[in-house]
């Protein structure tokens, strides 16, 4: 199974990769930079889907998405392949981010 990471390091990778740039997510007491387009689905609730899951979404682009009303072109969602920008470590954190960071308060 995949491991479980620690979703502060993996909220700082978040902030990091500048994810927020395509994608939105409700952290309490954070507010996100501005998103210029929204090209990727919204990050909220993506916490019931599974560790490997998301793992596989961040290093591999799916054919489905698990968005409600989020569609792919070309049979391949536009999320590029990112696995080459992190390590296996920050991987894990920013899956644990993605399945806990709705409860990390904003310092």
């Amino acid at each position: 199974t995949f491991p479980d990471g620690l979703a502060s390091a993996g909220k700082t990778v978040f902030f990091r990769m500048q994810c927020y740039s395509c994608h939105t997510i409700t952290i309490p007491g954070e507010k996100l930079p501005f998103r210029a387009k929204a090209i990727g689905p919204d990050l909220t609730g993506y916490s019931v889907l599974s560790k490997e899951y998301l793992a596989e979404s961040i290093i591999k682009a799916h054919t489905i998405v698990a968005a409600p009303g989020y569609t792919v072109k070309d049979g391949r969602a536009a999320m590029g392949v990112h696995n080459h920008f992190l390590t296996v470590q920050e991987l894990i954190d920013l899956v644990a981010f993605l399945r806990h960071g709705t409860k990390i308060e904003a310092k």
